[in-house]
């Protein structure tokens, strides 16, 4: 457990760190409302991780992905502007939230999401080993969410 909670404290330092020495974002940034609800959702994940409490990691990290996502819109000139990045930031909460329950319905959807968000976004079209497809993807994206609800709907 104490080997989690040091994990995590260096992840959030080193983030913090690396982007206020990049210059991505000012640090005056840092104590805005959208921040400091993704600092909000980070604690929240991390308490989440010490009580074993997966439900509460899928709150904080909805709340954290939302306070992310508001703060780099509105302070980080070169963050993606596209909704699917949202997608696959729930896609991430959700794999988190597999590492504690360790249900294989909720690995399949943490990975439905991370792939639809992934697929959904027009950058695709900027990797080569997706080029030749990403006209594919970005139009029929939507059948990896219709799959997903079938599997709920067939699942006993």
């Amino acid at each position: 457990m104490q080997k989690k909670a040091i994990g995590f404290v260096l992840v959030l330092a080193g983030g913090l760190s690396l982007v206020i020495e990049t210059r991505t974002a000012a640090l005056n940034t840092l104590i805005t409302w959208p921040f400091l609800l993704f600092l909000l959702g980070s604690i929240l994940v991390f308490i989440s991780f010490l009580q074993k409490q997966s439900q509460l990691t899928v709150i904080g990290g909805i709340i954290a992905a939302i306070g992310l996502s508001v703060w780099g819109f509105r302070y980080i000139p070169s963050w993606p502007r596209h909704w699917s990045i949202l997608m696959l930031m729930i896609g991430v909460v959700v794999f988190l939230q597999y590492m504690q329950n360790k249900n294989n319905m909720t690995l399949i959807i943490s990975l439905v999401l991370c792939l639809a968000g992934f697929f959904a976004n027009p950058v695709v079209a900027d990797i080569s080993l997706f080029a030749p497809i990403a006209h594919t993807l970005n139009t029929y994206w939507p059948i990896l969410i219709v799959g997903l609800g079938l599997m709920f709907i067939m699942k006993r």
